[in-house]
């Protein structure tokens, strides 16, 4: 199957540096808690069917904390946390069978940013992460109940993916692309008359950001 769409969203992060301390006053930890929702329109595709403008949302919340080490000019910044991410797609369409997909993912996330001041008003941050599924949940709702409760649910143990990304700050905004990769494994057959194959997801996305 295959699911393309454009999709337009918020994101909020907020960030809390503690003071450094002596000796090490190059060094800054802090923790940073973000949100992000997204939503669109997919077309879907499969040897059977195909549906277009479905819905398709997904939101995101994650808990980092890091440290901010002090290399001449530049900042670099390594992290680690917990994700979750939640996805919604209604693959339903007028006088065409069709089912709901939920799918959750907890992971853990690896990364580094990377700050450069270029000038006195403008700074450019770079980031590169890892991101480890520590579990996969996949509800298939073929009724049309709104309850959580599901006609199949489905154990995804394997995945992973990678984003990076590049924003140009000057003043209080920030602009920049970002590429996001997911390669997730098919859910556990163990017990189950149906599976989740494997999936690929490939996110191509442009933000601006204003700081407060």
């Amino acid at each position: 199957m295959s699911l393309q769409g454009k999709v337009m969203g918020v994101d909020y992060a907020g960030t809390y540096a503690f003071a450094s301390q002596w000796p090490q006053t190059q060094q800054t930890w802090f923790v940073r808690g973000e949100l992000a929702y997204k939503t669109g329109r997919a077309d879907y595709t499969s040897p059977r069917t195909s549906i277009d403008g479905t819905d398709n949302w997904y939101g995101e919340a994650r808990a980092l904390v890091g440290r901010d080490v002090q290399l001449g000019p530049s900042v670099l910044s390594p992290y680690i946390g917990l994700g979750l991410r939640q996805l919604h797609h209604d693959l339903r369409a007028e006088n065409t069978l069709g089912y709901r997909r939920i799918t959750r993912y907890v992971t853990l996330p690896l990364g580094v940013m990377h700050k450069q001041k270029w000038s006195k008003d403008s700074v450019l941050v770079t980031h590169l992460e890892y991101l480890h599924l520590v579990q996969g949940t996949h509800w298939a709702k073929f009724s049309d109940s709104n309850t959580f409760s599901s006609d199949v649910k489905l154990k995804q143990p394997k995945g992973q993916g990678l984003r990076v990304g590049a924003l140009w700050r000057f003043d209080n905004w920030s602009m920049g692309p970002t590429l996001t990769y997911w390669n997730i494994d098919q859910s556990d057959p163990r017990g189950q008359t149906a599976i989740e194959p494997s999936n690929q997801t490939i996110e191509f996305g442009f933000k601006l950001n204003h700081l407060f």
